[in-house]
């Protein structure tokens, strides 16, 4: 930050730079495209600059599987008001993404599989990042974070993910599985902050993230 001040450079250098310092992850630089059988090929901008991770969203959905998929529902990217929480291997192909920035240079888009996503973190040697979404009807459950670190285990090359909630209750549950643990906590306040850092201590994680931080526990 210092050396981008005495350089006078922009905000969007700056990210780029610090983008590639570890435990941070700036999600404008990055963007997502798939192969035309549906499977997660590259998060392009992140690759190409070089950048050693990637961050997605994850649901739990009715299926009892794990999807990615930013938002509550499908209609903004894919024109449909359907939850996230009903995508399904069955239905993953009927919902293709048809609305987005760049849209145009791809000529398929679905909303990916935990399992493709962890694919393309272990064989392009990246790093995870899952923020575990949650709503009235889709949390990730004892069941679910089950789920998901057994499906991690399967991918014997991958670096450990990252996995943050910013529900307590969430995170409670996150102790003794295989994956890297974080608190997302949306707050500027310093007391704020320091509340979450001794809430993620006590629950053994080790990140503590806030909306301009990153925090490795030491």
């Amino acid at each position: 930050y210092l050396q981008c001040r005495k350089e006078h450079c922009g905000r969007k250098e700056f990210l780029r730079r610090a983008a590639k310092l570890p435990g941070i992850y700036v999600p404008s630089l990055y963007a997502v495209s798939w192969n035309d059988d549906g499977t997660l090929a590259s998060f392009q901008a992140a690759k190409k600059a070089g950048y050693h991770s990637f961050e997605c969203d994850i649901w739990y959905t009715q299926s009892g599987e794990i999807f990615v998929c930013h938002d509550s529902t499908l209609k903004r990217q894919s024109g449909v008001d359907v939850p996230a929480w009903e995508l399904s291997s069955k239905t993953q192909k009927k919902y293709p993404i048809i609305h987005g920035r760049g849209i145009s240079k791809y000529p398929v888009q679905y909303y990916p599989t935990l399992d493709q996503a962890l694919t393309f973190a272990e064989n392009n040697k990246m790093r995870p990042l899952f923020h575990l979404k949650n709503s009235s009807q889709s949390t990730f459950t004892k069941t679910a974070l089950e789920k998901l670190d057994k499906t991690i285990k399967k991918h014997k090359n991958l670096k450990t993910p990252v996995v943050f909630s910013s529900r307590a209750s969430v995170v409670r549950k996150m102790k003794n599985y295989s994956f890297r643990k974080g608190y997302l906590r949306r707050t500027c306040s310093t007391v704020q902050l320091k509340k979450a850092a001794v809430f993620a201590k006590a629950n053994r994680c080790n990140y503590q993230i806030g909306r301009a931080s990153c925090r490795e526990r030491v």
